[in-house]
């Protein structure tokens, strides 16, 4: 059976960050109207809440994942969890299995249980795949109705706006800009999510790879296409492992590197070491079909960003 959408409750984790805000527009185009938007601090909160007033049935609660009394809020009365952890935080293992306790344990049926992992989580070098390997196995057990999806890198990733302000414009790669990869556009990503959300039953158990981009490529190969799009040269200056820790925190906390702690930075270490040798290689089968369409290629993305870019 599909989700009753006009009725059922969905609680969105990590709502304004770069996969639900992906998400959310879909849901709504579904037919969605109960959603609970579970923010992490008060400036989010209210951006949301300006966003979505035209829409009276869309809560925003802020909430932190690794509490159990903010989980057991959160989960009370939904009938359904869109999962994403907070990424390279050090703790998303215990705000997996934290709201997934405050679900187990509420005394009534969730109807379904979505969790947002990464491709590849048995790579154990990598904190941030290992940590999801544990939510993973974790969700198995739980007894709950669940389906899981491991994106690969997002395109999104790539500076657009940055890169496109320049008049030499420049792109900064924290890795090795020749390592392949294979990509997921956030664009497929928030689709299939909310097709999997909807349709809930005909997904229960399953574990999907969902990777847009049919064969793998390198940064350098995007870069050069995007090159070929405006007509300039963009360079590549590729960072040190210690320039791309750094400059990762500096994304992360808003300009205060300082602020992030020795568990984060090994994660962000062993992230760029190991980008800088192997990428992450996967499939765009699976989400084809999940979306009914062929995905995104990295050269139909690029043209769109900078199709939008010229709008704004």
């Amino acid at each position: 059976m599909p989700a009753d959408v006009t009725n059922d409750v969905l609680l969105v984790t990590g709502a304004s960050g770069k996969q639900s805000t992906r998400l959310i527009p879909h849901l709504i185009d579904q037919g969605w109207k109960h959603l609970r938007l579970q923010v992490h601090s008060d400036a989010s909160k209210e951006r949301l809440k300006q966003q979505y007033k035209d829409h009276p049935d869309i809560q925003v609660v802020k909430g932190d994942l690794a509490s159990q009394q903010d989980c057991q809020a959160l989960i009370r009365d939904v009938n359904a969890v869109w999962l994403v952890v907070p990424g390279v935080s050090g703790k998303e293992s215990d705000c997996g299995t934290t709201i997934m306790d405050a679900a187990m344990t509420r005394g009534d049926d969730l109807k379904h249980f979505v969790f947002s992992s990464v491709l590849h989580p048995i790579i154990r070098k990598l904190m941030n795949h290992d940590s999801k390997r544990y939510i993973e196995e974790y969700l198995l057990e739980s007894g709950l109705p669940f389906t899981v999806l491991q994106p690969s890198t997002v395109m999104e990733n790539l500076p657009i706006q940055k890169i496109l302000s320049e008049s030499e414009p420049v792109y900064d790669a924290m890795f090795s800009p020749s390592t392949l990869m294979s990509f997921t556009s956030l664009r497929d990503y928030g689709e299939a999510a909310a097709n999997v959300l909807t349709q809930r039953e005909k997904h229960f158990y399953a574990t999907y790879e969902t990777v847009s981009t049919s064969k793998p490529l390198t940064y350098a190969d995007g870069i050069k296409m995007l090159s070929e799009m405006l007509g300039k040269n963009i360079k590549i200056n590729e960072k040190t492992v210690d320039e791309g820790v750094r400059g990762f925190s500096m994304m992360m906390t808003g300009g205060h590197p300082g602020k992030v702690g020795f568990p984060q930075a090994q994660a962000i270490g062993r992230l760029l070491m190991y980008y800088n040798m192997k990428g992450l290689l996967g499939s765009s089968n699976v989400l084809e079909m999940l979306l009914g369409r062929k995905p995104l290629e990295y050269r139909d993305w690029l043209k769109l960003e900078v199709e939008e870019s010229k709008k704004q």
